[in-house]
């Protein structure tokens, strides 16, 4: 049994060009993905709660209901201020076809809500919002190769 190729060269050329392709779509989807990972990561966050506030101290108290579920608490958006914070950074090459985005906050108590302390239960909402843009990403993904081999 034998196998003839013919047009080499040309072959060639068309997986050069299907590499460039290929490395577009995978930028394309790792910029929109990471955004779509932030919009679903500041979408995790509850209302302010209601609470008590006392004459005294001025402060206000939570009400919290009992009995508290096996899974981690939702965070709350007491002023706002962390889920504002949630951006899509910067996408950086890694290597040949490969790309890197980063989600993240500038405060520096985000990771302490996430993962939690000895003190609090963790709230994890950059987590979340990952495993709840899953869908749409793969969605992304499929869209994107398709766009890229069909050129």
């Amino acid at each position: 049994m034998s196998v003839i190729l013919e047009g080499k060269n040309e072959f060639i050329d068309g997986l050069e060009g299907k590499k460039e392709a290929a490395s577009l779509a995978a930028r394309n989807i790792v910029t929109k993905g990471r955004l779509i990972v932030a919009t679903k990561a500041r979408k995790v966050f509850r209302p302010f709660p209601g609470g008590r506030v006392t004459a005294k101290s001025g402060k206000t108290y939570y009400v919290f209901i009992p009995p508290y579920q096996a899974t981690p608490p939702t965070p709350t958006n007491r002023s706002g201020a962390l889920s504002k914070s949630i951006i899509g950074g910067p996408v950086t090459k890694v290597g040949v076809s490969a790309w890197q985005g980063v989600v993240g906050t500038v405060l520096n108590y985000a990771g302490y809500v996430e993962r939690g302390t000895k003190f609090m239960t963790k709230e994890p909402f950059l987590e979340t919002g990952l495993r709840n843009s899953k869908e749409d990403i793969q969605a992304l993904a499929e869209m994107e190769w398709e766009k890229a081999w069909t050129e």
